[in-house]
């Protein structure tokens, strides 16, 4: 019986320290990360790539930044009513055509508060942050890609960023 019981204890210690484990995301598996509308889109996604799936004059564009290009989205579904793209000017991929610019912070303007508690809570569940710097709520994973990844909710808008090098977030890392 004693067998037994020790046999269940290493069991429940095993199950309990696999699921204390933090969850590591890869950017390039989107589904992870980002809502079903948006699963042909990724962080580290070259601007080569987003302008071949992406309607990009229909987008209103921000060039106020030197070190960025940010793109908006407005999309008419239940769920989503508008994105964000912020791809660095400073971050680039070599291509045989020169350098690209690199996807590397995507918001979403959900449409209702509890659709974007219901996203996050879904996707990254409980909050691991316990002291968030400036949203209502904040997580923080490593990715495969070596990167942080930080989620940051705040009412209906949900930021997904990465602190890749030469972002402005990479000093946050």
């Amino acid at each position: 019986m004693k067998k037994k019981q020790l046999i269940f204890c290493i069991f429940c210690l095993i199950a309990i320290n696999v699921s204390a484990q933090e969850k590591t995301f890869n950017f390039n598996a989107p589904s992870t990360y980002v809502p079903e509308e948006l699963t042909n889109v990724f962080i580290g996604m070259s601007f080569k790539d987003f302008s071949s799936i992406k309607d990009i004059p229909s987008m209103e564009s921000d060039d106020r930044f030197s070190e960025m290009k940010i793109y908006t989205e407005y999309i008419s579904s239940s769920l989503i009513s508008e994105v964000y793209y912020r791809f660095s000017t400073d971050y680039y991929t070599e291509d045989k055509e020169g350098f690209i610019p690199m996807l590397y912070q995507i918001s979403i303007a959900f449409n209702y508060e509890n659709d974007a508690m219901d996203f996050v809570k879904e996707k990254f569940g409980d909050t691991n942050s316990d002291n968030p710097t400036i949203a209502e709520m904040e997580w923080s994973f490593p990715t495969e890609q070596g990167y942080v990844m930080m989620i940051r909710k705040n009412g209906k808008g949900v930021q997904i960023i990465s602190f890749m090098p030469d972002t402005e977030w990479e000093q946050e890392n």
